[in-house]
């Protein structure tokens, strides 16, 4: 072969190159270069370039966008084969692209990672991690789980028509900030029939989720004073007797069949006999005859919790017995509470 055809065939082949070497001699589309027909710079992909990577802003014609951190081409790896530099980081998400920042769906982050791959090496997009994910809306929890741009109830998908709600246990069960008889999927339910609470017959009539007294219907009704008193009676019509420990300091003849807690209460108490002295210390609820005492457990090291003994809370417990308490409030496993105990014959 001539040396003025060894030059031209050289200058063919460094201008090939130009256009995109592989790592096995052929020719391919590069970043930044289009296909055969495109336009440099990450411009549209021309005829025959299906599948080449284009620079941000460019028409993907199913390819890949770089430098978007999304997942453009739906196989999981945002910016996969995009080029970048070692140590870089950005924002990204796997999924589809239009969901990405709504809800759930959160941005995660990837690293460019140095990799061996080639003569001279080059770096690429790691995995995207943190990245959130669509689910079925839970229609309660406050989240745009399925990343609609709709919360709860105001999505569609939730089923929020009353089925849901109780009408009857306090509590929101559709998510619509409307509980029980106050959510009108209630209009017609039998719990929410009675506009007022009865004030007297332990039932909760207008499903409310408040019984007798405990509703604000009946504050200026005369079943209910303001505090309940130590009379074995059920003043307040709440369905407790001589509720938060007002037999407390009784000492003498007590009124029969009035309840308090016992000093070595944690789930015991006693009820006053009919000759007026206090009964036998019974674990609340199975009212068996409680086989320890604060006094007892304090002895092996331990807390006096519904007759027997538990271990100890230490030098974080806020009381022994109810006296070290506030008036209406009761020693459970060392913290002072409210109490609750429903007393059984």
């Amino acid at each position: 072969m001539r040396s003025r055809d060894l030059v031209m065939l050289s200058a063919v082949s460094i201008t090939l190159c130009v256009q995109g070497c592989n790592a096995n001699g052929g020719t391919e589309p590069a970043v930044g270069a289009a296909s055969a027909g495109g336009n440099a710079g990450g411009g549209q992909q021309g005829a025959g370039g299906a599948g080449g990577l284009i620079g941000v802003g460019g028409d993907t014609a199913g390819g890949e966008i770089c430098g978007n951190g999304l997942d453009d081409d739906g196989d999981g790896s945002p910016d996969q084969g995009c080029p970048c530099v070692a140590g870089a980081s950005q924002q990204c998400f796997v999924g589809d692209p239009s969901l990405a920042g709504k809800g759930a769906c959160s941005h995660g982050t990837q690293t460019c990672v140095a990799t061996t791959s080639g003569e001279f090496g080059s770096a690429a997009w790691g995995a995207c991690t943190g990245s959130g994910a669509a689910a079925p809306e839970a229609c309660s929890n406050g989240v745009d789980d399925d990343c609609d741009g709709l919360v709860d109830c105001a999505d569609s998908d939730c089923n929020c028509d009353g089925k849901q709600e109780d009408c009857g246990d306090g509590q929101d069960n559709d998510g619509d900030g409307a509980v029980d008889c106050q959510d009108s999927d209630c209009a017609a339910h039998p719990n929410c029939g009675t506009p007022t609470e009865n004030c007297g017959d332990g039932k909760d009539n207008d499903g409310d989720g408040a019984v007798d007294c405990q509703d604000s219907d009946c504050a200026a009704h005369p079943n209910c004073p303001t505090t309940e008193v130590c009379d074995g009676k059920d003043n307040d019509f709440d369905g407790k007797v001589d509720e938060g420990d007002v037999c407390r300091d009784w000492q003498g003849p007590c009124p029969p069949n009035a309840v308090r807690a016992c000093d070595c209460y944690c789930g015991v108490h006693q009820r006053c006999l009919p000759n007026g002295t206090w009964g036998p210390c019974k674990v609340d609820g199975s009212c068996q005859l409680a086989t320890e005492t604060v006094t007892s457990c304090q002895a092996k090291g331990m807390t006096c919790d519904f007759g027997n003994c538990v271990p100890g809370f230490g030098n974080g417990s806020q009381c022994v017995h109810h006296k070290d308490c506030p008036i209406g409030q009761v020693c459970d496993l060392g913290q002072c509470i409210f109490d609750p105990y429903f007393p059984c014959p």
